[in-house]
Protein backbone atom coordinates (compact mmCIF):
# COMPACT_ATOMS: atom_id res chain seq x y z
CA UNK A 1 0.00 0.00 0.00
CA UNK A 2 2.75 2.22 0.75
CA UNK A 3 4.35 2.39 -2.07
CA UNK A 4 1.49 2.60 -4.68
CA UNK A 5 0.02 5.60 -2.84
CA UNK A 6 3.43 7.91 -2.89
CA UNK A 7 2.89 10.59 -4.80
CA UNK A 8 6.59 11.47 -6.69
CA UNK A 9 7.05 14.35 -8.39
CA UNK A 10 8.31 13.86 -12.68
CA UNK A 11 10.97 16.47 -11.87
CA UNK A 12 13.41 16.22 -8.43
CA UNK A 13 17.09 17.76 -6.96
CA UNK A 14 19.15 14.86 -6.07
CA UNK A 15 21.57 14.06 -3.13
CA UNK A 16 23.73 11.04 -2.57
CA UNK A 17 26.45 10.69 0.20
CA UNK A 18 28.41 7.22 -1.49
CA UNK A 19 31.26 5.62 -0.25
CA UNK A 20 32.98 4.14 -3.30
CA UNK A 21 35.87 1.13 -3.30
CA UNK A 22 37.71 1.74 -5.97
CA UNK A 23 41.45 0.53 -6.71
CA UNK A 24 42.32 -0.29 -3.46
CA UNK A 25 41.44 2.82 -2.12
CA UNK A 26 37.60 3.51 -0.13
CA UNK A 27 36.52 6.66 -1.12
CA UNK A 28 34.46 8.88 0.41
CA UNK A 29 32.07 11.32 -1.14
CA UNK A 30 28.64 12.68 -2.44
CA UNK A 31 26.79 13.49 -5.72
CA UNK A 32 24.59 16.14 -6.66
CA UNK A 33 21.87 16.58 -9.73
CA UNK A 34 18.78 15.95 -11.18
CA UNK A 35 16.32 13.65 -11.12
CA UNK A 36 13.41 12.75 -13.59
CA UNK A 37 10.32 10.34 -12.38
CA UNK A 38 13.21 8.34 -10.34
CA UNK A 39 14.55 6.72 -13.51
CA UNK A 40 16.97 8.98 -15.42
CA UNK A 41 19.22 10.74 -13.46
CA UNK A 42 22.61 13.27 -13.86
CA UNK A 43 24.56 14.53 -11.55
CA UNK A 44 28.18 15.57 -10.37
CA UNK A 45 29.75 13.47 -8.36
CA UNK A 46 33.26 13.72 -6.30
CA UNK A 47 35.24 11.86 -3.86
CA UNK A 48 38.12 11.45 -2.22
CA UNK A 49 40.10 9.05 0.42
CA UNK A 50 41.39 11.33 2.83
CA UNK A 51 44.44 9.22 3.02
CA UNK A 52 47.51 11.53 3.30
CA UNK A 53 50.28 8.72 4.28
CA UNK A 54 52.37 8.45 1.49
CA UNK A 55 51.60 11.63 -0.61
CA UNK A 56 51.15 15.16 0.23
CA UNK A 57 47.46 15.19 -1.98
CA UNK A 58 44.49 12.68 -1.37
CA UNK A 59 43.24 10.50 -4.30
CA UNK A 60 40.17 11.99 -5.97
CA UNK A 61 37.34 10.27 -8.25
CA UNK A 62 35.27 13.14 -9.41
CA UNK A 63 33.13 13.72 -12.93
CA UNK A 64 29.89 13.16 -14.30
CA UNK A 65 27.48 10.45 -13.53
CA UNK A 66 24.18 9.28 -15.33
CA UNK A 67 21.84 6.35 -14.64
CA UNK A 68 18.95 4.75 -16.32
CA UNK A 69 16.99 3.03 -13.89
CA UNK A 70 13.51 1.11 -14.31
CA UNK A 71 11.45 -0.56 -11.75
CA UNK A 72 11.33 -4.65 -11.86
CA UNK A 73 9.55 -4.33 -8.51
CA UNK A 74 7.38 -2.05 -6.47
CA UNK A 75 10.63 -1.48 -4.51
CA UNK A 76 13.67 -2.24 -6.46
CA UNK A 77 15.11 -0.23 -9.67
CA UNK A 78 17.59 -2.03 -11.35
CA UNK A 79 19.93 -0.15 -14.61
CA UNK A 80 22.74 0.94 -16.22
CA UNK A 81 25.45 3.19 -15.41
CA UNK A 82 27.72 5.60 -17.17
CA UNK A 83 30.44 8.05 -15.36
CA UNK A 84 33.02 10.37 -17.43
CA UNK A 85 35.66 10.82 -14.73
CA UNK A 86 39.42 12.03 -13.48
CA UNK A 87 40.92 10.60 -11.15
CA UNK A 88 43.79 12.85 -9.82
CA UNK A 89 43.11 15.27 -12.63
CA UNK A 90 43.72 12.08 -15.12
CA UNK A 91 40.88 11.51 -17.36
CA UNK A 92 39.75 7.66 -17.72
CA UNK A 93 38.63 5.56 -19.71
CA UNK A 94 34.36 5.66 -19.81
CA UNK A 95 33.21 3.93 -16.78
CA UNK A 96 30.20 1.15 -17.13
CA UNK A 97 28.52 -0.28 -14.86
CA UNK A 98 24.87 -1.53 -13.07
CA UNK A 99 23.11 -0.11 -9.96
CA UNK A 100 20.62 -1.44 -8.06
CA UNK A 101 18.02 0.65 -6.23
CA UNK A 102 15.93 0.05 -3.11
CA UNK A 103 13.34 1.98 -1.67
CA UNK A 104 13.82 2.63 2.25
CA UNK A 105 11.41 5.31 2.15
CA UNK A 106 8.97 7.67 0.11
CA UNK A 107 11.81 10.19 -1.09
CA UNK A 108 14.99 7.84 -0.21
CA UNK A 109 16.38 4.98 -1.95
CA UNK A 110 19.92 2.81 -1.15
CA UNK A 111 21.97 2.47 -4.65
CA UNK A 112 24.79 -0.37 -5.25
CA UNK A 113 26.52 0.52 -7.86
CA UNK A 114 29.31 -1.78 -9.72
CA UNK A 115 31.28 -1.15 -13.10
CA UNK A 116 34.46 -0.74 -14.57
CA UNK A 117 36.38 2.37 -16.04
CA UNK A 118 40.23 1.51 -16.11
CA UNK A 119 39.68 0.11 -13.01
CA UNK A 120 36.19 -1.66 -11.43
CA UNK A 121 34.53 -0.09 -8.58
CA UNK A 122 31.74 -1.13 -6.25
CA UNK A 123 29.49 2.04 -4.48
CA UNK A 124 27.15 2.26 -1.77
CA UNK A 125 25.02 5.51 -1.77
CA UNK A 126 22.07 6.64 0.19
CA UNK A 127 20.00 8.82 -2.50
CA UNK A 128 17.38 11.29 -1.48
CA UNK A 129 15.03 12.71 -4.06
CA UNK A 130 14.23 16.63 -2.81
CA UNK A 131 10.95 17.67 -4.43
Amino acid sequence: YYYKQRKAKPLSFQVSPQVIYQNGNVLYGSGIGVNYNEMVSIAYFHSRDYDFSDVFMDNRWAGIYMAFTLPVHDAIDLGPVVRFSTFNTEWQKVYVGAELRVDIGWNTKLGVEYGKGNEEAVSLKLIWNIY
